[in-house]
Parts: C-alpha cells; structure tokens; sequence
C-alpha cells in the first residue's frame, strides 16, 4: 500500500529508533539512503547540462519526474514501497547535491568556471 502522506514514514521511522522499536540500522539505511542517494544527480545535472540545469527549480522537476516515474513503477510492479517520503528526500537531496556544485570555491577546483 503506498505511503501518501507526507512525512508519516519519516516520523514513523524515527519515533521507533527513539523507542527502541526498530533497529537504527534499518532507519539510517533507509532515510539517509534516499537522502544521499540523488545528491549525485544535483550535482550531476548542473554540471554536465549547464544549459538546461542552471537554475535549483529546473533540476528540482527533473528530480520529481523521475522519482514519480520510479514510485509509480515500484506500485505497479510490487517491488519497493511507493511512498511520498521517499521523494521528500530525494528532493532534499539533490538540492543538496545542486548546493555543493554551485559553491564557488568547489567550482574553482573543479574548474567548472
């Protein structure tokens, strides 16, 4: 059954490793995975479609698309739990991503200027 709740799995998750009800494991795997798991693609984005990608709004309804696209597969397909959070962190996280590469002195060394 998919999660449309906003931040119902987040809270959920951690009130349980607060209670001890779930191992911690399992919460940092999963809430920091989806986390960390698109600050690759903000990073990404930016850089190699300066052009299309050069504004956070842009890169943030490319990430949305395609999260949508994956949660709607895992609902169809029965794999993985299709859940609103999932994409809460996702976002997060490329905006994370688009943050890092858009730090000046990160460009510099990277010699993206």
């Amino acid at each position: 059954m998919p999660n449309i709740i906003p931040f119902k799995t987040i809270f959920s998750y951690l009130e349980r490793a607060y209670s001890s009800t779930i191992n911690t494991n399992i919460v940092v795997t999963n809430l920091l995975g989806n986390l960390l798991l698109f600050v690759p693609m903000g990073m990404a984005l930016p850089v190699l479609f300066n052009e299309k990608f050069n504004k956070l709004w842009k890169t943030i309804i490319f990430v949305i698309a395609l999260v949508i696209i994956i949660e709607i597969t895992q609902f169809i397909t029965l794999t993985g739990s299709a859940d609103i959070d999932d994409l809460i962190l996702n976002i997060i996280g490329a905006i994370i991503g688009y943050g890092i590469v858009k730090i000046k002195t990160l460009r510099k060394i990277l010699q993206l200027d």
